[in-house]
């Protein structure tokens, strides 16, 4: 996990206490791992499991929490949650009688400061997985390349990266744009502490921001938002974060914050990766965390389609079910409109074109087409049985949507 200086590990020294934030990461990268897993032996004729875990700014890799209880910090739970879900998918495809997995999933875990190093490699081997991970004490910017040229000889294509950095700039875009590349599929979670550097921003540390990974016209653009709009955080923060997903260039990402109870200071949870399905599992863990997440835009089809003239526009989005509701019923009315460029198109090509702009799931935009399949507005047909589906919960990735011409009357 990203570390403050205040996170001081030490053989022989009291813990450090973890933060609220920091938790929530935690959490959300175990839920994650064991979505990624099980999505990936869900077929009966699957025979191996091979990836990736590569945690880039590891720490100690043990904390406190506020009562004194142990908490397990990023290393230590990956390597627990994978060696926990070798178990249980073992024990539910044998009930199942589905084939064995083989399970192939090396994790590396990267520390830069010598005293955290040590107490990280000690913590790992008193818990039993000394054989398990590969911990090296080095910097993550200069290393990474060298584990990307190992695991690309060694044939893995699929990889996880957890990049929690503690500020801004130990993973730069140019970097996880590599990481992006390197893998036919690569994932990475970043935290991003954009409130740290959005009170950076001025004319005199352009440094910082060229070390980042932007331009001269991103920077430009970011400073002179920040003048005309009086330093308004949330115009920002958006002006900011399409700037960093327009240099990364994934495919899909989710932009979400962090929010804790005892802090004011913005985390964005970066996730990116190069499939849709990828980035729903990462939105629906957003929902079941409803109380930790909150996203400052619109809740259909268009959340960065907000004006930096209208601030009311920028509203908190929750994640609770309420939240989900207004999604629902914002894209019902968006979507009569954007459907008909869909014509004859895969319902995965409207996926493609409309999820990373939306904190809606999948299943959301599934049901937000329930009333123009049961009247008739469109169709969507199973390609194999060219039969139309009747429920919008039957609808697959590959089937073809159908704008009807002729439509009902809408008043």
């Amino acid at each position: 996990m990203a570390k403050d200086k205040k996170y001081d590990w030490a053989i022989g020294n009291s813990l450090p206490e973890i933060e609220e934030h920091s938790l929530v990461k935690l959490n959300i990268i175990e839920k994650y791992l064991e979505a990624y897993m099980r999505h990936l032996t869900i077929l009966p004729y699957s025979r191996n499991l091979k990836f990736t875990i590569i945690d880039g700014f590891s720490g100690g890799g043990l904390y406190k929490d506020i009562k004194g209880q142990e908490i397990l910090g990023s290393p230590l739970r990956v390597l627990e949650t994978v060696e926990r879900l070798k178990k249980e998918i073992t024990f539910e495809r044998e009930n199942k009688n589905f084939g064995k997995i083989d399970f192939d999933i090396p994790v590396y875990c990267i520390e830069k400061d010598k005293k955290v190093f040590e107490f990280l490699k000690y913590t790992i081997s008193q818990r039993g997985f000394g054989n398990s991970a590969n911990i090296i004490n080095g910097e993550f910017e200069k290393i990474y390349n060298n584990i990307i040229r190992e695991l690309q000889n060694r044939k893995y294509k699929r990889a996880v990266f957890l990049l929690d950095q503690y500020g801004y700039i130990e993973a730069n875009i140019e970097t996880i744009k590599n990481i992006l590349n390197s893998f036919y599929n690569a994932e990475i979670i970043l935290t991003f502490a954009c409130d740290s550097l959005i009170d950076y921003l001025s004319s005199s540390n352009k440094n910082i921001l060229i070390k980042l990974g932007l331009d001269n016209n991103d920077i430009t653009h970011l400073l002179d938002t920040k003048k005309d709009n009086d330093g308004n955080r949330r115009i920002l923060q958006f002006t900011l974060l399409k700037s960093i997903i327009n240099k990364v260039g994934a495919c899909y990402y989710t932009p979400f914050f962090v929010k804790g109870s005892k802090t004011h200071r913005a985390y964005w949870l970066l996730h990116f990766s190069i499939h849709p399905i990828t980035r729903n599992e990462m939105v629906k863990l957003h929902y079941k965390n409803h109380n930790a997440f909150i996203h400052y835009g619109g809740a259909g089809l268009d959340m960065f389609g907000y004006s930096t003239k209208d601030k009311d526009t920028l509203n908190p989005f929750l994640f609770a079910e309420q939240d989900r509701l207004d999604s629902l019923e914002a894209i019902k009315t968006q979507i009569q409109n954007k459907v008909g460029s869909y014509n004859n198109k895969t319902f995965e090509t409207l996926i493609q074109s409309e999820i990373n702009y939306t904190p809606a799931t999948i299943d959301t935009i599934c049901q937000s087409l329930e009333e123009q399949i049961y009247y008739g507005d469109i169709d969507i047909i199973n390609p194999k049985t060219n039969k139309k589906v009747r429920s919008y919960k039957n609808i697959k990735l590959d089937y073809i949507i159908k704008d009807n011409k002729q439509k009902r009357f809408n008043f």
